[in-house]
Parts: structure tokens; sequence; C-alpha cells
């Protein structure tokens, strides 16, 4: 079953790889990750969400690493999860420090969460953020 499940995860990333040729993916531990350019990130996440064979409807998390001395300075982690397929993926950016990237809340509605804690964290700024306000009584509540 096991062997089952990777050949389909295989033929999967053989399939994103025809739909997005500019990307770099890879399998690990039984999991899709997709390293892409920062502004591809709105329609790649779009496509996974809405595509029949992908149906990625639920954002988990969004993670950010710094690496102070690499040009691209901040790593993103997008994890997504299919409940349909039961399958995970994350799509990884980078991003320069003084790059901004567009808000996912229009299609995740946790995003913002996610995406405010990265601007107090890391000073990453997400463009098209509704309520894009830095409000720290939030984490002590």
């Amino acid at each position: 079953m096991k062997n089952y499940s990777l050949l389909v995860l295989s033929n999967y990333r053989t399939y994103l790889k025809k739909m997005f040729p500019q990307s770099f993916t890879y399998i690990l531990n039984g999991e899709l990750f997709i390293k892409i350019a920062f502004f591809d990130l709105k329609k790649v996440i779009t496509f996974l969400n809405l595509h029949t064979q992908s149906q990625y409807k639920i954002l988990s998390d969004i993670c950010a690493t710094d690496f102070p001395w690499k040009k691209n300075r901040f790593e993103l982690f997008y994890n997504l999860l299919s409940i349909t397929f039961n399958s995970r993926i994350t799509i990884i950016t980078s991003l320069k420090e003084q790059d901004s990237i567009e808000s996912l809340q229009d299609i995740y509605k946790v995003a913002s969460w996610f995406e405010r804690e990265l601007w107090d964290m890391f000073g990453i700024f997400f463009f098209k953020q509704y309520r894009f306000t830095s409000n720290f009584n939030r984490l002590w509540v």
C-alpha cells in the first residue's frame, strides 16, 4: 500500500511539474514539497485549492525561517492539507528583506492570523491584507 501511495504522489508531482515548469518539486517522507518564486505563490495556491485533483482546502500553517547571510533572507513555508485526498503539501518560497508578498486571506481566512504573526516576528509585509495592524493584545488573550 505504501508503494502505491508513493506512486500516486510521484505521478501528481510530475503533473504539477508540467503545470508549473519553473517550480522545483521533491518528495520527502511521503510528502510533496514545491519550491516556487514568491510572485507565483498566489497562482500556485489558487490552483491547489480549486483544482479537482488537488482540493487543498486547509491552510495548516505558514512558517518562516530567517537566514541573515543569504541574499533571499527569508524562506516561507505554506503547509496545506487536502482532506479529500488525505495528503499534505508544503509550498516553499524565498524573499529578500525588502520584498513584500501578496496575502492569501481571500483564499484561506486563517492566513490573516499567520501573516500578522510573520509581520510581528520577522517584519515580512503582506500586501492586500485587509486588517493589517500590529496588535500585540491578541497574543495575550
